[in-house]
């Protein structure tokens, strides 16, 4: 009774067949498939997005059950390591940083990601260097909010020395922001009805200052609010579509009984908006600023975000998948 959810093989060039190689495993699994935070990456696959769509409809009316699920931005975010083709992580990354430190490898690394891009698609090439933007860097702070190629004319360096002094300096923790995608295409996704909203971030332990530069993506505090109001600002979906999307829809997806609808006898998780105001103050450098327009926030009947702010109340429990046949 449960679902394939996949991390595709590629959202580039390759962005076609990794949806149909996704739902070939659903489908001969009998299973549904969920496609995770689905995109297209790379300005030259500008539409590509219109043939993906097309591939989940086929499979639908084929009785495979597809959905995807999607974060409202056109930028993702990944640790910055993770631009290095995998084949030069053997040994671990405190091999890769200290490899990192001879001049040669660092030339085989540079040529391997500018000409093996169908071997290992690296954030580097779909952003480039004006699109690559550092989110957190522990020891190096003086670049947190500053793209690779800003921090290579500041110092007059080449971009790809910033970026593997910056591993180095880092001990190789450091997290990029990568602004690789179209608003086309991710207009054209989030406006689907088999499209719901996941944010594709981790929670976050304490509350930040909300003015912290860095450290985060407003993928981790705002999605669900821009994702309504970009639905309600282009006219995509109905009010009641949209928050379906991110509702009854995920719901339905995990298997989960009792949540993501308003009716007797569910869980009584409620949010309170004014839908017409609704909009996210947070941004790539301040990813942590306050949503505007949701009021109030019942979690299992008791609230807990009152005027917009959240009082301290926890009252969330572990929600698990309704069993498919009930022992008899």
């Amino acid at each position: 009774g449960g679902s394939y959810a996949s991390h595709i093989r590629g959202e580039a060039d390759n962005v076609v067949e990794s949806v149909e190689e996704a739902i070939h495993i659903g489908e001969a699994a009998g299973i549904p498939v969920i496609i995770s935070h689905l995109k297209v990456i790379g300005k030259h696959n500008e539409g590509l997005s219109a043939k993906v769509l097309e591939v989940i409809e086929q499979a639908n009316a084929r009785g495979v059950k597809v959905r995807a699920d999607q974060y409202p931005y056109l930028a993702g975010s990944a640790p910055f390591i993770s631009c290095i083709p995998p084949k030069f992580h053997v040994g671990g990354v405190e091999q890769l940083v200290e490899n990192l430190k001879d001049p040669a490898f660092r030339k085989k690394v540079t040529d391997s990601i500018q000409n093996e891009y169908q071997e290992f698609a690296s954030n580097l090439v779909d952003a480039g260097f004006d699109g690559t933007l550092m989110a957190g860097c522990a020891k190096t702070q003086q670049y947190v909010g500053k793209t690779i190629a800003q921090i290579a004319q500041e110092e007059n360096k080449d971009p790809w020395d910033v970026c593997y002094d910056l591993l180095v300096e880092n001990d190789g923790v450091a997290q990029g922001i990568y602004f690789s995608q179209n608003e086309s295409d991710m207009l054209r996704i989030i406006g689907h009805p088999y499209v719901m909203g996941g944010s594709d971030w981790s929670n976050y332990t304490t509350h930040l200052d909300r003015e912290k530069v860095g450290g985060g993506h407003p993928r981790g505090t705002s999605t669900f609010i821009t994702r309504l109001a970009l639905l309600r600002d282009h006219g995509l979906q109905t009010l009641e579509q949209a928050v379906h999307s991110v509702t009854g829809l995920p719901a339905e997806m995990s298997g989960i009984e009792g949540i993501g609808v308003l009716k007797e006898g569910a869980h009584a998780d409620i949010c309170v908006f004014d839908y017409a105001a609704l909009g996210a103050d947070s941004d790539y450098i301040h990813p942590f600023r306050k949503n505007r327009g949701l009021e109030y926030v019942l979690v299992n009947g008791k609230v807990a975000v009152e005027g917009g702010e959240y009082n301290g109340v926890k009252n969330g429990c572990v929600l698990k998948k309704a069993p498919k046949n009930k022992a008899k």
